[in-house]
């Protein structure tokens, strides 16, 4: 009853999903599928033995699964679920399983494992339209075929000679002997698409689309986060093990720009894009300055705590600084033998090439040239 009810909800979400969350009016559907480790059971170690590697009785019983996600809404539609690296419960033998779930109409999203020559075929046939990256093991020369662009064009597939283990004569014999299909690079893809007219949907918005696959590797991500499903495989170990884990990044940068340009990876950017926090660089909230000198002495210079006392002169050249381009360095004075205070009185230009200073002949002269590395991170 769960698993109708869940399957039902989808279904709704999708159909009553607003035309603007579409692409062009027309629903587009994920697909992929990831591997989860299993609670350890006597039921499920039977039904999801694990790998031969392991020793018995050591880790997680690991099942694999296929589904079908929402673009526009983020619901599962259908799922599928085998015994990991088993022969005939692979990836896209549960996948063949969710065919039913694709409408006419419809445009599916997948990786290079997707692009199969019956698979394209199929949901061809079936009034869908695909677009997937090209798969590694098929050469694409763009002197063949008709050319819509640079690096883009239609060419026609033959119908593979061997037929898979899967499939029956009499459904090898009804598929097509060739296969028309559109492949095109650009921002770094080899796409494949059923999508042929270049004039109706150009090469840049099919990379735009495609862009899009990516919220599937977060959608499962976040089902195996909700269902505290989180193993990693380190290597050289025999058994998985459960994390907990969140990534914080940072830059100085406009990723999407970076990616235009081709310098950052677009599927790296739509995993770690979950939560964004912009900090703005120094020189836009100088009121925070006071704190960041008072801290930064304090702690990196002389490993220890201390009072730090810094004259207004002093501070006022930090607050009326540029924080761009050239280090500077303070002349300090102690207050007592036993370093319990510090007195900031003068503050001096020193260029950025310039090391000759000696901190062993006066161990509290040019001492914020230590500091000001560690303020570079807010210098955006």
């Amino acid at each position: 009853m769960i698993s109708a009810l869940t399957r039902e909800t989808g279904r709704l979400l999708s159909a009553r999903s607003q035309d603007g969350w579409r692409w062009r009016g027309r629903c587009v559907k994920l697909a992929d599928g990831t591997a989860i480790s299993m609670p350890d059971t006597p039921a499920n170690q039977a039904r999801y033995p694990q790998p031969q590697s392991q020793a018995r009785g050591v880790g997680f019983p690991l099942a694999g699964l296929a589904g079908i996600i929402c673009l526009s809404t983020g619901a599962v539609l259908e799922l599928a679920i085998g015994a990991h690296a088993t022969p005939g419960q692979s990836e896209q033998d549960l996948f063949r399983g969710l065919w039913g779930t694709l409408r006419p109409g419809d445009v599916l999203l997948a990786d290079a494992l997707y692009c199969s020559y019956f698979q394209i075929a199929t949901l061809q046939a079936a009034g869908v339209d695909v677009l997937v990256e090209q798969n590694g093991s098929r050469i694409t020369d763009f002197r063949r075929g008709q050319a819509l662009g640079r690096r883009d064009h239609v060419v026609r597939w033959l119908k593979p000679a061997k037929r898979p283990q899967w499939m029956s004569r009499e459904e090898y014999r009804a598929f097509p002997e060739q296969l028309t299909v559109r492949e095109t690079k650009v921002a770094g893809h080899l796409l494949v698409t059923t999508m042929l007219d270049a004039r109706a949907v150009c090469k840049s918005e099919l990379a735009r689309l495609y862009a899009q696959r990516w919220h599937v590797e977060l959608d499962l991500r976040n089902i195996k986060t909700t269902l505290g499903m989180e193993v990693v495989w380190r290597l050289g170990d025999s058994a998985p093990k459960k994390i907990d884990a969140r990534v914080i990044c940072a830059t100085n940068r406009s990723l999407p720009t970076e990616i235009e340009g081709g310098r950052f990876r677009v599927d790296l950017y739509h995993r770690i894009n979950v939560a964004r926090l912009t900090i703005p660089p120094l020189r836009d909230r100088r009121s925070d300055i006071p704190a960041l000198v008072h801290h930064l002495l304090g702690k990196n210079l002389l490993g220890e705590e201390v009072s730090i006392r810094v004259s207004p002169e002093v501070m006022e050249r930090f607050m009326s600084y540029s924080w761009l381009r050239i280090h500077d360095s303070m002349t300090t004075s102690r207050t007592s033998p036993s370093l319990t205070g510090l007195s900031v009185t003068s503050f001096s230009h020193v260029s950025r090439t310039d090391r000759s200073y000696s901190l062993a002949e006066n161990p509290l002269r040019s001492l914020f040239i230590m500091c000001v590395p560690l303020l570079r991170p807010w210098h955006v």
